[in-house]
């Protein structure tokens, strides 16, 4: 996606999010977390405010930290 589609686009945020979980849930915690954090700033970059996207992505975020131990 990266390589096709524009930095904004929902599809690409999609993808990254789901890359990032695939990470995370397959042992790279560190990478997995750098990915999602990349998606959440691109995405309050290139879509409003109150998109339902950008919420689900804190949420999912919010947790994987939890997991992590990184609740703070």
């Amino acid at each position: 996606a990266e390589a096709t589609l524009p930095e904004g686009h929902r599809d690409r945020l999609v993808g990254m999010e789901n890359l990032a979980l695939a990470l995370y849930d397959s042992g790279d915690t560190t990478g997995g977390l750098a990915l999602m954090a990349r998606q959440i700033a691109s995405l309050r970059r290139h879509q409003p405010r109150n998109d339902l996207t950008l919420g689900n992505s804190l949420a999912n975020y919010g947790s994987l930290l939890a997991s992590a131990g990184r609740a703070a």
